[in-house]
């Protein structure tokens, strides 16, 4: 499994990068990411073309400020499993992460959720309370560069 740490901002070079845990976490950007529009931009630079399955996670400073984004997870064409040790490990690590928005792509280019996506969502949300960082929402892309935000089709079904 790649993983990584990328400023949102892909044009700037990182201000610091460091090593935790295999991760390599490139730190300073200023981007704010306050919407499912603008976590998908994110989301489908780093993950949408790929052919599998990978699970992305934005970590979010308190003022909304992209810190950084981690590979997750990588797996099939049509699945990956999710570890909250490893969504929320480099957040814990890093300390400046407030919340988090989770992604992931369907190569197939569907939009529609799986009960595992939903699933895991809810598993996620559980544990950031337990660790005191919120999961704003959980973006899927496509390789069109299309996206559906759980949190606004699952609403109090899934928050």
């Amino acid at each position: 499994m790649q993983r990584y740490i990328v400023t949102s901002r892909l044009t700037k070079a990182p201000k610091k990068i460091q090593d935790i845990n295999g991760f390599q976490v490139a730190e300073g950007s200023a981007d704010k990411i306050t919407r499912a529009e603008g976590a998908a931009k994110v989301a489908h630079v780093l993950i949408g073309l790929s052919s599998t399955e990978k699970f992305l996670v934005i970590g979010l400073d308190i003022s909304g400020a992209c810190v950084g984004t981690w590979e997750a997870s990588s797996g099939e064409l049509s699945s990956c499993s999710i570890s909250p040790r490893n969504v929320f490990g480099p957040a814990l690590r890093l300390g400046t992460i407030h919340c988090v928005i989770c992604a992931h792509n369907h190569p197939s280019g569907s939009l529609e959720p799986s009960w595992h996506d939903i699933e895991a969502t809810r598993r996620l949300i559980e544990s950031g309370k337990l660790l005191g960082i919120h999961v704003v929402d959980h973006v899927i892309v496509e390789p069109g560069g299309k996206h559906v935000s759980l949190r606004e089709i699952g609403g109090t079904l899934i928050w």
